[in-house]
């Protein structure tokens, strides 16, 4: 079993899902890459809709033998699960990409060479049918993880040049292992079993103030939100403000959720100031306030645009803003006048 969605509603229920495709072909080099060269990451409503993982994996979208995507139609070039889609190719917009021009110089016509295969194989490390997730790699070092296990597989698809690697890293150390297992179970929210493996690593390692701000993630995910409360306030890390933060929201204590989000900010690094901004946004749209809540949602979509690809959640707290009441549509009219909007949010909002 996956996460029930990818992001925090259903698929369709997405405002930022329907990118043009068939339009977009007349506009740009399109060459299908995105049916060619990506793996798409699933949630479990795809699965239960009936979309084919690809074996070994778990939550990648399965491909043909010829490596492009398993539902792409080569002659029509037409998608045969458009209305089951993935969020990922719901939201993805080739134009927002920077590895586009990249991919589109390295793109090759399908010869006839097949290497996907289907062929079941067993985990080097642990002897079980091999089960792999991909959606935890940034958490576990760039690798795809066993479920059984927590051994790391390295996952290289070229498409250009005809090439679908998975490789056992056999050099890590056991104890790594059972973190790329803990980043499993988060990542699927198995959190019984995340919690034991957490209570076996503080055991091992009690110093490790990361272990215990997951510990209390978990706990609130459990419903153990005092237990969660204590952990967090006695926490010297500063990503405990964040999670706090999201504990005082779930409790409706928005005040203290804003004023405890506020304080922090400062101190930040980036990546945890796109979180602040995202909390920011939602406590103060649960306030009514539609000035401050777009123009956090903004800014943080901005900030987050330095990379080469989007953050597809932030755009979409903005899309639905852009698409709500008067006032809620004015304030992200406001709000985009910023000297430093992201121009392919403005594009999207304004319907360009």
């Amino acid at each position: 079993m996956l996460r029930r969605y990818m992001g925090d509603k259903p698929k369709r229920e997405y405002t930022n899902s329907c990118t043009p495709c068939m339009a977009l072909k007349q506009q740009v080099a399109c060459n299908e890459l995105c049916c060619r060269h990506f793996l798409v990451m699933m949630a479990q409503e795809d699965l239960d809709e009936g979309l084919l993982p690809q074996p070994p994996f778990l939550d990648v979208l399965k491909k043909a033998p010829s490596g492009h995507c398993f539902y792409f139609d080569e002659k029509t070039t037409a998608c045969g699960a458009w209305d089951k889609r993935p969020l990922v190719c719901r939201s993805y917009d080739c134009r927002d990409d920077g590895f586009r021009a990249s991919m589109v110089r390295d793109h090759v016509n399908p010869p006839e060479a097949r290497f996907v295969s289907d062929e079941p194989r067993t985990c080097e490390c642990c002897g079980a049918g091999l089960t792999l997730v991909m959606g935890c790699a940034a958490s576990c070092d760039g690798l795809a993880v066993c479920i059984a296990c927590g051994a790391g597989y390295s996952v290289a698809f070229h498409y250009a040049e005809r090439r679908f690697d998975i490789r056992y890293v056999s050099d890590l150390e056991p104890r790594r292992r059972r973190e790329y297992l803990l980043q499993s179970f988060l990542y699927r929210a198995r959190w019984a079993e995340a919690l034991a493996v957490l209570d076996e690593l503080i055991a091992q390692t009690p110093d490790r103030e990361d272990l215990r701000l997951e510990r209390a993630v978990v706990l609130a995910e459990l419903g153990r939100r005092d237990e969660a409360r204590r952990l967090l306030e006695a926490s010297p890390l500063l990503d405990a403000s964040l999670e706090l933060a999201w504990l005082d929201r779930l409790d409706g204590r928005l005040d203290e959720a804003r004023n405890r989000l506020e304080a922090v900010f400062p101190r930040l690094p980036e990546g945890s100031r796109v979180r602040a901004m995202t909390q920011l946004g939602k406590v103060a749209r649960q306030q009514g306030d539609a000035s401050n809540a777009a123009l956090w949602f903004v800014k943080g979509f901005s900030l987050h645009r330095k990379h080469l690809r989007p953050n597809a959640a932030l755009k979409e707290f903005v899309m639905e803003m852009s698409r709500g009441s008067e006032h809620e549509r004015a304030a992200v009219q406001v709000a985009l006048a910023g000297q430093d909007v992201a121009p392919d949010l403005r594009r999207d909002v304004q319907g360009e």
